[in-house]
């Protein structure tokens, strides 16, 4: 970050005055005659390299040495310009705190899917699976969801519930409703971290099908088709899986585009 600031007279009794603020590398202050350029880098401001340059003097002139009276004007701008920095970067997130730039991500509804995070912190953040969210917030599934798992989730998108007939999810969401939603939820969910690889080759040992036994209890079925994969509940609903491997911190999300119904 760059920010420019100037001081309302010469004197450094004036208020300093923040007039821009550019995003760069680095930060600099004009104060009074003085300029202090402040660079940091790693966003670690310990590791500030400080440069005061005396605009008093034009280039190449001499130098007069710095007397009592000016190393105490250094040191007060010093003072000025450090903390000033400080706050001009506010916005600086170590490193360790947000997902790291080299994760691979999956946009999922418009959003960036980050193996580091769980399925509930990406889940909320997909545009197409509002409704999921708010099924799984209504079931009381949150707290499963962020568990260190791993699960296989089968995530329906908005387009999926849609497709059920009118009323049925407002009818799921009322509280008197809760274990049957819960059914329905947790037949999505698969105990461990199967990938599209560990699907295909299933369906292949199974000479075509694969039997997935769900959170719920009952069985979903996996099959391929025209070199897609589709998911099938016993009582309703084939899903294909439009995106596979969004791989998250505690287990993986397939998409599928129906609600899959047990039993």
């Amino acid at each position: 970050m760059i920010a420019h600031l100037r001081a309302g007279s010469p004197t450094l009794a004036h208020e300093v005055v923040a007039v821009q603020v550019v995003i760069h590398y680095g930060a600099a202050w004009l104060v009074g005659k003085h300029r202090i350029v402040i660079l940091i880098r790693d966003s670690d401001p310990i590791r500030a390299h400080l440069r005061i340059n005396d605009t008093r003097h034009p280039p190449g002139a001499h130098q007069p040495t710095e007397s009592p009276p000016m190393r105490t004007r250094t040191l007060l701008l010093t003072a000025i310009a450090l903390p000033l920095a400080l706050a001009a970067i506010p916005a600086i997130t170590p490193l360790s705190a947000a997902p790291m730039a080299s994760e691979q991500t999956v946009m999922v509804g418009g959003a960036a899917m980050y193996p580091s995070r769980d399925i509930i912190q990406n889940a909320v953040n997909s545009k197409d699976h509002t409704t999921l969210v708010a099924a799984v917030k209504a079931a009381g599934l949150v707290a499963t969801l962020e568990s260190p798992g791993p699960f296989t989730v089968f995530a329906p998108t908005n387009e999926a519930f849609a497709k059920l007939p009118p009323g049925t999810v407002e009818t799921l969401l009322k509280p008197e409703n809760k274990a049957t939603l819960t059914k329905i939820l947790t037949y999505h969910v698969v105990p461990g971290r199967l990938t599209g690889a560990d699907l295909v080759k299933m369906v292949k040992d199974g000479h075509g099908k694969a039997m997935l036994k769900t959170v719920q209890g009952d069985n979903l079925t996996v099959s391929e088709q025209s070199g897609k994969l589709y998911v099938s509940g016993e009582k309703g609903g084939v899903g294909e899986i439009s995106i596979a491997n969004v791989m998250q911190s505690n287990g993986v999300i397939d998409v599928v585009n129906s609600v899959l119904l047990p039993n």
